[in-house]
């Protein structure tokens, strides 16, 4: 009886070991072949300057990925907006990136003298200047909720599966080992 109960729990520590390798194996293949989509409102997004242009300062734990993904805007637009290559995708903790460039600005017309006849005047006529408009670079923060505990680990589908299947293939072994002990009495 013994033996038996050291061979079960040989056998569960196996499919636990192996249900473990199975996760990290599945996470390391899908990073590998394609960035798999994450719940990403946890980042918190900028509000439009008034010029209309947006700007995103990376956190820690922030991926190209993730800040596309918040934004709406592909990744290759927002590196190729902060003038790096479209092609790159590693980002860095402070790096700014412009998600959304500022809107062209309207031309103001300016004075063109017309030739008129000179005749004294008590008053001389001076052009107006025209204020030119400034570029804000730092970016106003806009709090966002965060997400439920759960609705962030069930994000993940393929993960949630993976981990349903390896717990029932355990509950499975556990009742043919349990059904076959009472057979043997």
């Amino acid at each position: 009886m013994k033996k038996l109960a050291r061979l079960l729990i040989f056998v569960l520590l196996a499919l636990v070991l192996h249900s473990q390798q199975t996760l990290a194996s599945a996470k390391s293949f899908a990073q590998e072949d394609q960035p798999t989509p994450t719940y990403s409102s946890w980042i918190i997004t900028s509000t439009p300057n008034p010029d209309g242009s947006i700007v995103h300062i990376v956190q820690e734990g922030e991926t190209l990925w993730d800040i596309s993904l918040a934004y709406g805007v592909p990744g290759a637009e927002i590196m190729g907006n902060s003038g790096n290559s479209p092609t790159v995708t590693d980002v860095y903790v402070g790096q700014v990136l412009i998600i959304r460039p500022p809107n062209p600005s309207t031309q103001t017309p300016t004075l063109t003298s017309t030739p008129t006849r000179i005749t004294p005047q008590a008053t001389l006529l001076r052009p107006t200047l025209t204020p030119i408009p400034t570029q804000t670079l730092f970016t106003t923060l806009t709090p966002t909720d965060q997400p439920n505990v759960l609705v962030r680990v069930f994000a993940d589908t393929h993960t949630v599966g993976i981990a349903m299947v390896s717990i029932s293939s355990v509950g499975i072994l556990l009742v043919l080992i349990f059904g076959f002990f009472k057979k043997g009495k």
